[in-house]
């Protein structure tokens, strides 16, 4: 019993350490790193692995495909879009934004980031030659209103302004003109 006694408190007093060791899986993959933790009394040779923790070390990088969650914002704290399931694209493709693409370029898994987009990088200024004015008649039969979408060849636009039998209907992107600002973490590369 004082044999124990003795090792319980030399356990104590001497208490325990963790160690992590790194070990890259260079047969498996090579961008995963597998840790283990092992657990030492003190400098005694005595150890208990626990359950290796695998982690991807890969970068998205140019033709990824990558899925990410996000949230957009403008400056002024308004949401105007967020992700409700993972949201996937091919990098440097021109699926999203430049903006977006750059900002997913060279992210780990599960890392998080927020960017601001300027204009430039986001849906570009207004263009007037993105507004145009078509008769009534053209459009649905007639039958338009202010604020009305309209589709035309694979493009979207508002009517703004309806006038002496004339249509005018704005094809810019909504965000046409906005600076935007992302949440953006990524959660898987293929």
């Amino acid at each position: 019993m004082k044999f124990i006694l003795l090792i319980l408190i030399g356990l104590i007093i001497f208490g325990c350490s963790n160690q992590t060791k790194e070990t890259k899986i260079d047969d498996m993959e090579p961008n995963l790193t597998m840790k283990t933790e092992v657990k030492t009394m003190n400098e005694t040779t005595e150890k208990v692995a626990t359950e290796p923790k695998i982690e991807d070390t890969r970068i998205a990088k140019t033709g990824d495909t990558v899925s990410v969650d996000y949230i957009g914002t403008l400056d002024n704290g308004t949401i105007f879009d967020q992700s409700k399931t993972p949201f996937k694209f091919k990098v440097g493709s021109g699926q999203v934004i430049k903006g977006f693409d750059d900002a997913a370029t060279g992210m780990k898994i599960n890392e998080e980031k927020n960017v601001h987009i300027p204009v430039e990088d986001a849906y570009g200024y207004p263009s007037e030659e993105q507004i145009i004015t078509v008769a009534l008649e053209k459009i649905d039969g007639g039958n338009v209103t202010i604020g009305q979408t309209i589709y035309a060849n694979d493009a979207q636009g508002v009517v703004t302004k309806i006038e002496n039998g004339q249509a005018t209907i704005d094809f810019n992107h909504p965000l046409a003109g906005q600076a935007l600002n992302f949440k953006i973490i990524l959660r898987g590369i293929e």
